[in-house]
């Protein structure tokens, strides 16, 4: 309730700065989020694309609209978005690197990893390499990733997330899984750093969960992602940790309801620690279930 008070209060502010300047970038911007914070969708989408209206050819007002679409699952609208990006700033990497995710998560791996490729080719950036890098890993090209993931980490030395992925890449290349390791128990150690700070990431709560499930340690790990789905339910990246850890953990239950809620259909179709739970009978009756469900 503290935390919906102070949403609303954040509302009406930056609602009383549009008022006094109506074309106010970073007002326009900080409303949307503030309403995104609140569960109010509708109204920030309007926010968003009032803001791309009132300055067609501004980058930031483009991009936050298309991260709405993006985060929203609304993957051929954030495309669109950002390939005007593309279009409008050619030798900006963001837009590229933006597209290259809605590419990813609407499972055109071919597409996503062009639009990786030109990033990297106008900026070496940490997001790119690895993103690239797991285009390559779902791809079954994990000699291909070990690379890219390892300038990823050299670049961004201190994000879990990165040592995470060289983890994943180095466990499935040849002669690399006692690397991955390794690369696990840094992003375990980075992991932790973050929820000292902020004990209820949680997000950042059911990475660690999967470091640690990957590195064996299941029982800890269950712990940590079950209080990482109570702290945010809906979160499709949540459910998407959740749903490997589980079943890293035995749990094949809860790893199955954990992918019904996260619905990263894509991913489970490539992602190797889940191979035994598509080849469960109630994973194919879900998967039809939902192809016939409008």
């Amino acid at each position: 309730q503290q935390g919906k008070g102070h949403q609303e209060e954040a509302i009406r502010t930056f609602q009383r700065a549009l008022e006094l300047d109506p074309i106010n970038a970073s007002a326009h911007s900080e409303l949307g989020n503030a309403y995104v914070a609140a569960g109010k969708l509708e109204a920030a989408e309007s926010i968003y694309k009032k803001a791309a209206e009132l300055r067609p050819n501004d980058f930031t007002s483009m991009n936050d609209l298309g991260l709405f679409y993006y985060g929203r699952g609304r993957y051929q609208d954030a495309a669109r978005i950002f390939q005007r990006m593309t279009e409008l700033v050619p030798d900006n990497s963001s837009g590229y690197t933006n597209l290259g995710a809605v590419y990813w998560m609407d499972g055109q791996y071919a597409k996503a990893a062009i639009s990786f490729e030109k990033s990297l080719a106008l900026r070496a950036t940490a997001q790119a390499y690895t993103s690239l890098g797991t285009v390559y890993f779902f791809q079954d090209r994990c000699s291909d990733a070990v690379p890219l993931m390892e300038k990823a980490s050299q670049l961004s030395p201190k994000n879990d997330q990165v040592w995470g992925n060289l983890g994943d890449v180095y466990g499935c290349a040849p002669d690399g899984k006692g690397k991955a390791a390794e690369a696990y128990h840094r992003a375990v150690q980075l992991g932790e750093a973050r929820l000292a700070v902020n004990p209820n990431d949680a997000e950042a709560l059911g990475r660690v969960a999967l470091y640690q499930a990957r590195l064996g340690e299941k029982s800890g790990a269950v712990v940590k992602t079950k209080r990482a789905v109570q702290l945010a339910p809906t979160s499709r990246s949540v459910a998407w940790h959740a749903a490997l850890t589980y079943e890293l953990a035995n749990q094949r239950d809860q790893a199955l309801q954990s992918v019904r809620a996260g619905q990263p259909a894509q991913e489970v179709s490539h992602e190797p620690a889940l191979a035994k739970l598509r080849a469960d009978p109630r994973y194919a009756h879900m998967v039809d279930h939902a192809a016939k469900t409008p």
